[in-house]
């Protein structure tokens, strides 16, 4: 009993769809395993670009905050600050940090005035 096949169509040899099904388990045989690892490494490097790009571009939730709350700033900290809010160097939130805490704390504000004092005399006595 022959069959006919369309096209030219040749039946396969016995157990050669056997032998595909199973080099295709096996990941051996090179094209549909190479395409999904290509696949895959691709969509990694897409995932890690883009991680990177939200690291370096993301602005983070402080920026521009270059200070603790106004109400922790404490006497250390104010007089660490006084030869910058002499020389008109601080950034306007540590001025009102320090501004703050001068108001608060009369020993920060009397300390100030009088090494502002002893800035001006040295000033005066050197000509400039």
């Amino acid at each position: 009993m022959t069959r006919e096949y369309p096209n030219d169509w040749e039946p396969c040899a016995p157990g050669t769809l056997s032998r595909c099904a199973e080099v295709e388990r096996a990941g051996t045989s090179g094209a549909p395993s190479s395409r999904r690892s290509l696949l895959l490494a691709g969509s990694t490097v897409v995932v890690l670009l883009i991680m990177g790009l939200t690291v370096l571009f993301w602005p983070p939730a402080d920026r521009g905050r270059d200070l603790p709350p106004i109400a922790t700033l404490n006497c250390r900290e104010a007089v660490a600050m006084f030869a910058d809010y002499q020389n008109h160097t601080l950034s306007p939130a540590r001025l009102a940090a320090l501004e703050k805490h001068l108001d608060d704390c009369p020993g920060c504000a009397d300390r100030l005035r009088r090494q502002a004092a002893r800035h001006d005399q040295r000033g005066s006595a050197s000509g400039h």
